[in-house]
């Protein structure tokens, strides 16, 4: 008995001592991801995986949603490719801190990107005929969310 009191004081300590310190003002970035791509689940696949869990070192709470979900917001007619959005087009879509963009076509080696951070302007990314492998898309999708953090810590 004494044992496991001391096991989970022992535990306590550890996760007290292990946890970040928390700051006044310490809030996450509010993304909103759009799934701009053609329907069809191998594209459906790599926006997960593009954007699965991209926590350290960031601290990001990300909404997912699809080009249809937010169509009402967007002018019409939108250019034929994201890359063609202004920042006026893509700030529709940055209901909170930032907007990611994301039209991925891995068949076809095509991985676009537009991002509207809180700052002004967008940041593109554009690749073409490279198979989107796991690691490049850790990559980008790392470079994405440090994009929509500019101006936010500011």
């Amino acid at each position: 008995m004494n044992a496991r009191v001391a096991l989970v004081v022992t535990l306590a300590i550890v996760v007290a001592i292990d946890a970040p310190e928390a700051r006044a003002g310490d809030n996450p970035l509010e993304v909103t991801i759009v799934d701009a791509s053609p329907r069809a689940p191998a594209n459906q696949k790599c926006v997960r995986a593009l954007f699965r869990c991209k926590s350290e070192p960031y601290v990001w709470d990300p909404t997912c949603r699809t080009l249809d979900q937010v169509r009402a917001k967007l002018p019409s007619p939108l250019p034929p490719t994201i890359l063609a959005w202004d920042a006026s087009t893509a700030e529709r879509l940055r209901a909170v801190d930032a907007a990611i963009i994301v039209d991925c076509r891995p068949a076809e080696g095509v991985l676009d990107i537009v991002v509207k951070p809180t700052s002004a302007g967008v940041v593109t990314f554009r690749v073409r005929h490279l198979q989107l492998t796991p690691r490049l898309l850790d990559v980008i999708a790392e470079r994405a969310v440090r994009a929509a953090y500019d101006g936010f810590m500011e």
